[in-house]
């Protein structure tokens, strides 16, 4: 069985220490039925298209541009360099903001589960002193990751 792919790598820091991580899916879309849409008439596969409201031509990628609609049919175009400035202000770091008891963590705020695990062997040593530290004191860290273009709050904790 091949590896797990990682969805993001970068490095986890808390306080002074560091250690390169990536962080793998823990469930896998293998068993997943994944359908397709078809051309009744043929058969064959149908592709989408992003086409303009008003005349319904195709519109080109080169032509696409975010918008943020603000009144009913007023939009505000929105560059790709603006929201890059948007973004956090790093991408390949898990910075590590508090630590919470895991007695205290309510799993129903819990969306999808995911492995945190040493991006290579020199980063081992340091995430399982780690990992054991917070097994030993049973607390989860929280931090913040951009996983799908999108800052997301995460809650590391240690199993196994």
């Amino acid at each position: 069985m091949a590896a797990p792919r990682a969805i993001w790598k970068g490095f986890m820091k808390v306080g002074s220490v560091s250690c390169g991580v990536k962080i793998v899916g823990a469930t896998s879309e293998a068993s997943k039925i994944h359908f397709r849409i078809l051309n009744r008439r043929d058969g064959l596969p149908v592709k989408s298209a992003y086409v303009d409201e008003e005349t319904g031509e195709p519109v080109d990628a080169e032509d696409q541009v975010k918008g943020f609609e603000t009144d009913k049919e007023d939009f505000i175009q929105i560059e790709p360099e603006e929201i890059k400035a948007l973004k956090l202000t790093s991408e390949h770091t898990l910075e590590i903001g508090e630590f919470v008891p895991v007695a205290d963590i309510d799993t129903r705020y819990l969306e999808k589960p995911y492995y945190l695990i040493p991006a290579e062997d020199a980063s081992a040593e340091a995430f399982n002193v780690l990992r054991e530290a917070m097994k030993n004191k049973r607390v989860a860290a929280r931090s913040c990751v951009v996983l799908y273009q999108r800052g997301r709050e995460v809650l590391i904790q240690p199993f196994g």
